[in-house]
Protein backbone atom coordinates (compact mmCIF):
# COMPACT_ATOMS: atom_id res chain seq x y z
CA UNK A 1 0.00 0.00 0.00
CA UNK A 2 1.64 3.71 -1.35
CA UNK A 3 1.44 6.37 1.15
CA UNK A 4 -0.80 8.11 -0.96
CA UNK A 5 -3.46 4.97 -0.58
CA UNK A 6 -3.29 5.06 2.95
CA UNK A 7 -4.29 8.75 3.45
CA UNK A 8 -6.98 8.10 0.58
CA UNK A 9 -8.50 5.31 2.98
CA UNK A 10 -8.04 7.79 6.29
CA UNK A 11 -9.69 10.68 4.52
CA UNK A 12 -12.62 7.88 3.96
CA UNK A 13 -12.63 7.01 7.35
CA UNK A 14 -12.86 9.99 8.65
CA UNK A 15 -15.69 11.47 6.18
CA UNK A 16 -18.06 12.71 6.37
CA UNK A 17 -17.81 13.13 10.99
CA UNK A 18 -14.41 14.44 11.14
CA UNK A 19 -14.30 17.42 7.89
CA UNK A 20 -10.98 18.63 9.19
CA UNK A 21 -8.90 15.32 9.23
CA UNK A 22 -10.68 14.49 6.04
CA UNK A 23 -9.09 17.45 4.46
CA UNK A 24 -6.10 17.04 5.87
CA UNK A 25 -6.01 13.14 4.74
CA UNK A 26 -6.55 14.60 1.14
CA UNK A 27 -4.09 16.65 0.99
CA UNK A 28 -1.49 14.53 1.79
CA UNK A 29 -3.14 11.96 -0.35
CA UNK A 30 -2.57 14.31 -3.36
CA UNK A 31 0.51 15.48 -2.79
CA UNK A 32 1.77 11.68 -3.35
CA UNK A 33 0.10 11.67 -6.74
CA UNK A 34 -1.14 8.15 -6.29
CA UNK A 35 -5.05 7.45 -6.11
CA UNK A 36 -5.72 11.02 -7.40
CA UNK A 37 -9.33 9.97 -8.98
CA UNK A 38 -10.66 8.80 -5.41
CA UNK A 39 -9.35 11.22 -3.39
CA UNK A 40 -10.23 14.30 -5.83
CA UNK A 41 -13.28 12.27 -6.24
CA UNK A 42 -13.89 12.67 -2.38
CA UNK A 43 -12.76 16.20 -2.21
CA UNK A 44 -15.06 17.43 -4.42
CA UNK A 45 -17.94 15.63 -2.24
CA UNK A 46 -17.31 17.09 0.53
CA UNK A 47 -17.70 20.89 -1.35
CA UNK A 48 -20.40 19.58 -2.53
CA UNK A 49 -22.28 17.54 0.29
CA UNK A 50 -20.70 19.94 3.16
CA UNK A 51 -20.47 23.27 1.79
CA UNK A 52 -22.87 22.93 -1.00
CA UNK A 53 -20.36 24.91 -3.25
CA UNK A 54 -20.91 22.13 -6.08
CA UNK A 55 -19.10 24.84 -8.56
CA UNK A 56 -15.92 24.04 -6.61
CA UNK A 57 -17.11 20.26 -6.35
CA UNK A 58 -17.72 20.02 -10.10
CA UNK A 59 -13.80 21.40 -10.68
CA UNK A 60 -12.26 18.61 -8.44
CA UNK A 61 -14.43 15.98 -10.29
CA UNK A 62 -13.28 17.11 -13.87
CA UNK A 63 -10.00 17.04 -12.41
CA UNK A 64 -11.03 13.10 -11.29
CA UNK A 65 -11.71 12.33 -14.42
CA UNK A 66 -9.00 14.03 -16.21
CA UNK A 67 -6.89 11.52 -13.80
CA UNK A 68 -9.07 8.60 -14.58
CA UNK A 69 -12.50 8.60 -16.69
CA UNK A 70 -12.67 4.96 -15.81
CA UNK A 71 -13.44 5.64 -11.85
CA UNK A 72 -17.20 5.01 -12.23
CA UNK A 73 -18.00 6.16 -8.87
CA UNK A 74 -17.63 9.92 -10.00
CA UNK A 75 -20.74 9.98 -12.63
CA UNK A 76 -23.34 10.37 -9.76
CA UNK A 77 -21.79 12.61 -7.87
CA UNK A 78 -21.04 15.03 -11.04
CA UNK A 79 -24.33 14.95 -12.38
CA UNK A 80 -25.92 15.54 -9.10
CA UNK A 81 -24.12 18.55 -8.29
CA UNK A 82 -24.57 19.53 -12.68
CA UNK A 83 -28.24 19.15 -11.58
CA UNK A 84 -27.95 20.96 -7.96
CA UNK A 85 -26.63 24.16 -10.22
CA UNK A 86 -29.54 23.68 -12.73
CA UNK A 87 -27.16 23.08 -15.99
CA UNK A 88 -29.56 20.91 -16.57
CA UNK A 89 -28.33 20.58 -20.76
CA UNK A 90 -24.67 19.78 -19.56
CA UNK A 91 -26.13 17.13 -17.07
CA UNK A 92 -28.57 14.94 -19.54
CA UNK A 93 -24.85 15.23 -22.36
CA UNK A 94 -23.57 13.82 -19.45
CA UNK A 95 -26.02 10.95 -18.43
CA UNK A 96 -26.06 10.05 -22.14
CA UNK A 97 -22.49 9.62 -22.26
CA UNK A 98 -22.71 7.78 -18.86
CA UNK A 99 -24.88 5.24 -20.27
CA UNK A 100 -22.59 4.27 -22.69
CA UNK A 101 -19.83 3.42 -20.40
CA UNK A 102 -19.42 -0.04 -19.28
CA UNK A 103 -19.77 -1.45 -16.10
CA UNK A 104 -21.48 1.75 -14.72
CA UNK A 105 -24.27 1.18 -12.43
CA UNK A 106 -27.65 1.86 -15.05
CA UNK A 107 -30.07 1.97 -12.32
CA UNK A 108 -27.85 4.91 -10.37
CA UNK A 109 -28.08 7.04 -13.82
CA UNK A 110 -31.54 6.31 -14.98
CA UNK A 111 -32.12 7.40 -11.37
CA UNK A 112 -30.32 10.54 -11.87
CA UNK A 113 -32.10 11.23 -14.99
CA UNK A 114 -35.39 10.38 -13.46
CA UNK A 115 -34.90 13.29 -10.73
CA UNK A 116 -33.35 15.24 -13.73
CA UNK A 117 -36.92 15.15 -15.20
CA UNK A 118 -38.37 15.97 -12.08
CA UNK A 119 -36.89 19.32 -11.64
CA UNK A 120 -38.04 19.87 -14.95
CA UNK A 121 -41.64 18.90 -14.22
CA UNK A 122 -41.83 16.76 -16.91
CA UNK A 123 -43.20 13.52 -14.62
CA UNK A 124 -44.56 11.39 -17.66
CA UNK A 125 -40.30 11.30 -18.54
CA UNK A 126 -40.05 10.98 -14.91
CA UNK A 127 -42.11 8.03 -14.51
CA UNK A 128 -40.96 6.27 -17.94
CA UNK A 129 -36.94 6.66 -17.12
CA UNK A 130 -37.64 5.27 -12.81
CA UNK A 131 -38.96 2.06 -15.09
CA UNK A 132 -35.74 1.99 -16.52
CA UNK A 133 -33.96 2.52 -13.67
CA UNK A 134 -35.80 -0.64 -12.31
CA UNK A 135 -34.99 -2.67 -15.05
CA UNK A 136 -31.14 -1.89 -14.60
CA UNK A 137 -31.44 -2.51 -10.63
CA UNK A 138 -29.90 -5.49 -8.71
CA UNK A 139 -30.44 -3.58 -5.10
CA UNK A 140 -33.39 -4.33 -3.23
CA UNK A 141 -33.03 -1.35 -1.13
CA UNK A 142 -32.53 0.36 -4.22
CA UNK A 143 -35.40 -0.45 -5.60
CA UNK A 144 -37.18 0.29 -2.56
CA UNK A 145 -35.72 4.23 -2.96
CA UNK A 146 -37.02 4.33 -6.46
CA UNK A 147 -40.72 3.12 -5.61
CA UNK A 148 -40.65 5.64 -2.91
CA UNK A 149 -39.17 8.76 -6.03
CA UNK A 150 -42.12 7.00 -8.09
CA UNK A 151 -44.83 7.46 -5.69
CA UNK A 152 -43.40 11.03 -5.04
CA UNK A 153 -43.32 11.87 -9.08
CA UNK A 154 -46.83 10.19 -9.43
CA UNK A 155 -48.16 12.70 -6.67
CA UNK A 156 -46.63 15.90 -8.17
CA UNK A 157 -48.10 14.99 -11.27
CA UNK A 158 -51.80 14.86 -9.89
CA UNK A 159 -50.91 18.18 -8.53
CA UNK A 160 -50.03 19.58 -11.89
CA UNK A 161 -52.55 17.41 -13.54
CA UNK A 162 -55.68 19.71 -10.88
CA UNK A 163 -53.65 22.96 -11.70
Amino acid sequence: MTLATKYLLEAIDHYPYDLPQTMEALDYALSYGDDQAHALLLKGRVFAEQLKDYITAIDYYEDALAADMYCLQIYPYYISSLISLEKYKEAFKLIDYTLTIKGIDKGVIYAKKALLYEYKHQYKKAIKTIKLAKTETYNSDYMNYLNEVNKRVKQKQKKQKKQ
